[in-house]
């Protein structure tokens, strides 16, 4: 199947309309209203070392307003610059950027069928060049990669049980990627389990395909895993993000989780991970998070998306946490946010999320008038059923990043929210109806044809794991 760059339908809310030859788009544009935002400053950048984008003038956001030709808009106001601690500069010497209105299509190709996918993530497993994917099931297909350009599948490890989250790194140093583990996951459980390890790679992944656990330690819902290098001494720690607190409300879930960092010991086999709780007291329900260079000193820095909204950890080891969104108004657990990701329009930063947990609606944040005050919360519009995946990526490579994002239930909508800078709107892309119940969604060049292409794995119905390849606007 290929997607185009066509919009959404505003009156079905999941538009674009399929005709001969697998192709999706081509519908009215839907357009929700963005925040003008100007200035220098970095260009995002996603991979293992966090994401750093710059940051420039924020704005307000206008009350939706229908236009004509069936689409509706939300208009974005231009008013208020951003600075200080939560805002942050602009960074120096950046490229600038022109937006471009050429915008790539994505071809659909199945890679597998998967049970109960939940999360993927894109590395280079076999150190040939080629980024594979790793797939995780929460069912019966467990942790495994799929080699690139065959899709060859391989087991990683069938030891690990209730598996929820893996995060790929070199943890001994020996030249292979290793990966930490998430296993004995149980919701209902807030007082034991959450077990992580990390799985040694072996000399030639295809040829064994029983890799190694070794301990790293627990943290009952241990339930998101990221590597980054909080204290800026050039090696990273692995941070571990519950779900739920330790005997949490079994309703509400109210309690705040203990966001633990673990660090790398001498001999990461039989040493033991000493370990640091970073926050045990702002977040509940805690689903999202993002490690990023927010202010380009050697330390990266923690975004979490959780039932109180977005949250910046700057400096990650030793601070408090800096409230920036306030996610959606609800009831506990459903309120607040879900997934996290951070980007650049041309300099000017923004923060997306997938708001409330496993939530409905993609929303844009921008800095606001003041350095103490909440970021403008710009509401995308309930695009989603149990949205479950998030990311930002520069698709077309013009200096201006997009956001791409998938429902697990319902319609099973992905799409990706491009902001027009003529218009000050985002506009809604129609990436694919129906086709993953997507997880999980990660992003990276898999051909090496220097465009990011999109990766989704799915839950049932689906259980499958799907690459959309980005074909460039030539």
């Amino acid at each position: 199947m290929t997607n185009g760059a066509g919009g959404m339908s505003a009156t079905a809310g999941l538009g674009g309309t399929s005709s001969p030859g697998n192709t999706t788009g081509g519908g009215g544009t839907t357009t929700a209203g963005g925040t003008s935002g100007t200035g220098a400053g970095g260009t995002s950048s996603n991979g293992g070392n966090g994401i750093s984008a710059g940051a420039g003038s924020g704005g307000t956001s206008g009350s939706g307003v229908p236009e004509t030709g069936g689409t509706t808009s939300a208009d974005a106001g231009t008013g208020g610059t951003s600075a200080g601690a939560a805002g942050g500069g602009a960074q120096a010497g950046a490229p600038a950027a022109t937006w471009s209105s050429a915008f790539p299509t994505f071809t659909e190709h199945t890679i597998a069928s998967f049970d109960s996918g939940y999360m993927t993530v894109v590395a280079d497993i076999d150190a040939d060049g080629k980024p594979d994917v790793v797939a995780l099931s929460s069912g019966s297909d467990g942790l495994v990669w799929f080699k690139n350009p065959t899709w060859t599948r391989y087991t990683i490890t069938t030891k690990a049980k209730q598996l929820i989250y893996c995060a790929p790194y070199d943890v001994n140093g020996d030249g292979h990627l290793d990966l930490a583990v998430a296993s004995d996951f149980d919701m209902s459980n807030t007082t034991s389990g959450g077990t992580v390890s990390w799985a040694e790679a072996p000399a030639d992944p295809t040829q064994s395909q029983a890799w190694t656990l070794h301990a790293i330690g627990a943290v009952p819902t241990s339930h998101r895993l990221r590597w980054g290098d909080l204290d800026g001494d050039g090696k990273k720690e692995l941070i571990d993000l519950p779900i739920f607190g330790v005997n949490s409300d079994p309703t509400t879930h109210a309690g705040a989780v203990a966001l633990t960092a673990f660090s790398i010991p001498a001999d990461p086999a039989t040493g033991t991970w000493a370990s640091r709780v970073l926050d045990s007291t702002h977040l509940e329900t805690a689903h999202g998070i993002e490690v990023v260079d927010w202010d380009g000193d050697e330390a990266e820095d923690i975004l979490t998306a959780a039932n109180d909204g977005v949250d910046l950890f700057r400096p990650s080891l030793g601070s408090t946490a800096e409230h920036l969104g306030a996610g959606a108004v609800g009831h506990p657990p459903t309120k607040g946010s879900s997934e996290v990701g951070l980007g650049s329009l041309g300099g000017a930063r923004f923060i997306a999320t997938i708001d409330p947990w496993h939530g409905t609606d993609g929303v844009i944040y921008t800095p606001g008038a003041e350095a103490t005050a909440l970021w403008t919360r710009l509401d995308l519009g309930a695009d989603f059923q149990h949205g479950h995946g998030l990311m930002v990526a520069d698709f077309n490579g013009d200096g201006f990043d997009e956001v791409v994002a998938g429902g697990g239930q319902g319609a099973l909508t992905e799409l990706i929210y491009r902001y027009v800078p003529s218009t000050q709107k985002w506009d809604k892309i129609p990436l694919a109806m129906g086709t993953v119940a997507v997880s999980g969604i990660d992003v990276k060049d898999l051909n090496g044809d220097g465009a990011p292409d999109i990766v989704a794995i799915g839950t049932s119905p689906t259980n499958n794991v799907v690459w959309y390849e980005n074909v460039a606007v030539k």
